[in-house]
């Protein structure tokens, strides 16, 4: 006979809903620490959900696995589902060419591929697996072999190499390989999207030199880029953006970062495309608000402009949000954007959905004359699916503007 665990009736409805966590309550707080799974029911005993256990995450207590009220406690059904499901995963991805067009693509993607709290990345011919439960960080071990013999079987061709990194909250996640037997790869290496190369560094930091959810992005605006004369890339990182541009338009280019190891390794990046005219690049190290402000002390303007602001900024003595940061950034650029030029604005956090970040830019530009919304539809897709129902799955908006005055 199954232990039944009661969760709270917001917990139930948002799981009838779809949503597949399970955060911390006065119900989540009593799940044993030991356990792996819970299974959960309502006041009437009725079983809810079989979840993955995760103690020592501060805000989701557990996860969805299975949602309803036939629940097997057999681990091998557990681990044959696992497999199915990250099969699944990976033949959408090979199923939509995605390959083609990059080296770098989502093999799975956490709760949108019904895998809660794990993502894995192919980095070309590295396999980087990132596990944000601890759930996945204790049982690696275990299923390993899942995960090697699944993928393996879908790159047949390819000699792969496997790593991974339990990704914290508070700390950088250490950088393990899975297997001793494995390619020796480097985690230092290069790789090709969208025909443009990238230093990629697996073991610098969570983000090892381009952010793979943002790739669909640049495609969807390709077409925008291309037209401009002037780029400015705020908050630039390693300069995929600023690549992009070099690679697929005339535009002089400009990165704004306030890290200087990232513009070091944004103009490591230039230099190992050839093609790439380095005569039309600069860097400025310096805070976006500060350069901003220089920029318009200076009258320069520019055609395009991308701002892809961490959710929280931090530029040596204060920290600031983006969301609010917004308010007084956007009637600057404005100011430094050129007539019927253009403003590519992101926002990267689940906790403001899409909506009212719309509805945020509107509240700020209908007063500074007139703006146009340009119709491009700015979101997750394409190998970074998003899940009906779970809105903070869905972190990533944003917004085209032109201006007309």
């Amino acid at each position: 006979m199954l232990k039944l665990f009661k969760i709270h009736p917001a917990s139930i409805k948002a799981i009838e809903k779809g949503h597949p966590w399970v955060t911390l309550d006065s119900f989540s707080s009593k799940f044993p620490r030991d356990r792996e799974f819970i299974y959960a029911c309502n006041d009437k005993r009725k079983p809810i959900a079989l979840l993955l256990h995760d103690p020592e995450h501060k805000n989701i207590r557990a996860r969805v696995w299975i949602q309803g009220t036939d629940l097997g406690q057999d681990k091998e059904n557990f681990q044959r589902e696992f497999e199915t499901r990250l099969d699944n995963a990976i033949t959408k991805r090979l199923n939509s060419k995605i390959q083609e067009e990059r080296e770098n693509y989502y093999l799975l993607f956490g709760e949108a591929d019904f895998i809660p709290g794990l993502f894995i990345q192919k980095f070309k011919d590295r396999i980087f697996i990132q596990s944000k439960m601890s759930f996945w960080s204790k049982k690696k071990n275990l299923y390993k072999n899942i995960l090697r013999s699944t993928i393996e079987n879908r790159f047949p061709n390819e000699e792969l190499s496997f790593w991974f990194q339990e990704r914290k909250i508070s700390k950088k996640g250490s950088l393990s390989l899975l297997f001793q037997d494995q390619p020796k790869h480097s985690s230092s290496f290069i790789l090709e999207e969208f025909g443009v190369k990238y230093q990629i560094r697996m073991h610098a930091s969570y983000d090892p030199g381009i952010y793979t959810d943002m790739s669909a992005q640049r495609k969807v605006l390709a077409p925008i880029i291309k037209e401009a004369k002037n780029f400015l890339n705020l908050y630039s990182y390693t300069g995929a953006y600023s690549l992009f541009a070099l690679k697929n338009s005339e535009a002089k280019v400009t990165s704004v970062d306030l890290s200087r190891n990232y513009l070091d390794w944004l103009e490591e990046n230039i230099a190992l495309n050839e093609d790439l005219d380095q005569d039309r690049h600069e860097t400025l190290c310096f805070s976006v608000q500060k350069t901003v402000d220089m920029l318009i002390h200076n009258e320069r303007k520019f055609d395009c402009i991308l701002c892809d602001p961490p959710s929280s900024s931090n530029d040596g003595k204060t920290t600031t949000k983006a969301f609010k940061e917004y308010e007084t950034l956007l009637p600057k650029l404005l100011e430094i954007t050129e007539k019927d030029g253009k403003l590519i604005l992101f926002l990267n956090t689940h906790e403001i959905r899409q909506e009212k970040f719309h509805n945020k830019i509107k509240d700020i530009v209908k007063s500074l004359g007139k703006v146009k919304i340009v119709p491009i539809n700015i979101k997750l897709k394409e190998d970074c699916p998003t899940l009906k129902g779970f809105p903070e799955g869905n972190y990533l908006k944003g917004i085209v503007l032109q201006k007309q005055y």
